[in-house]
């Protein structure tokens, strides 16, 4: 039977268990996107794979797909780099897990976007260089949705058009969307300090060389934590599961 074979660079974003042997293995891939594969023998054999499929392991892979079968099988796998520092605290591990599940729902299957990989190979290595994980994540999250196109602009008031300036922002929580009091009448559940905006449009706009180098205050970070996890669930129409382990208090 004919057969397609790619080699690969990848991300481990999840796994699950398939029969008494086999795994389930989402990765996301530089040159094809996420694409979900089969490892046969994964969980039998400890020396086929060698410790590759655990979560954030970055890898080359081979890759196989008969004709007729839309699913691809994982041949091979080499360690590039299995970020072990990730895996062993907590903290870290449970927001790289939320990243992981938020590139595993945004993206989908066989669609190539190079920008995001480079920014999960960026959030991975910053966060297991012990940078602030909610700051970290804060900023993969915002990249994310300014990627996906639907970050809202952080500058004008979306009712009148005029900018925010030194005002508070009311957020729209159905849409994310900002409005300034008069035009929101203070309505809103959720709202942002003009500090906190000025915070967020310089993560979405400055290379993140210097984005790592900003300062948060604990308010600010509360404020836009949340407006990044009310964004997030309300255009994917769901909660990721991986917030509810997530408290930032």
């Amino acid at each position: 039977m004919a057969t397609f074979n790619r080699s690969a660079s990848a991300v481990v974003i999840s796994t699950r268990p398939i029969g008494e042997s086999d795994l389930l293995v989402h990765l996301f891939t530089l040159e094809y996107g996420r694409l979900t594969c089969i490892a046969r023998g994964a969980r039998r054999s400890r020396k086929r794979f060698m410790n590759a499929l655990e979560l954030f392991t970055q890898l080359s892979v081979r890759l196989a797909r008969s004709r007729t079968s839309s699913m691809w099988r994982l041949d091979s796998a080499s360690i590039l780099n299995c970020f072990e520092h990730i895996r062993a605290d907590y903290s870290r591990y449970v927001y790289g897990n939320l990243c992981l599940e938020l590139v595993n729902l945004w993206q989908k299957e066989a669609a190539s976007d190079p920008g995001i990989y480079a920014l999960l190979d960026w959030y991975l290595h910053v966060l297991s260089r012990g940078i602030s994980p909610v700051f970290t994540t804060i900023v993969f999250q915002v990249r994310l949705l300014k990627s996906a196109g639907v970050l809202p602009c952080l500058s004008r008031c979306s009712a009148c058009g005029k900018a925010m300036g030194k005002v508070t922002a009311f957020v729209n929580m159905t849409t994310g969307e900002l409005a300034c009091s008069r035009c929101s009448k203070g309505s809103g559940s959720l709202s942002l300090s003009p500090g906190t905006l000025k915070v967020l449009e310089r993560i979405s706009s400055d290379p993140l060389d210097r984005v790592v180098r900003l300062r948060l205050t604990q308010m600010q970070v509360q404020e836009a934590w949340e407006y990044m996890r009310q964004i997030h669930c309300a255009n994917l129409q769901r909660q990721p599961c991986s917030y509810k382990f997530i408290n930032l208090q």
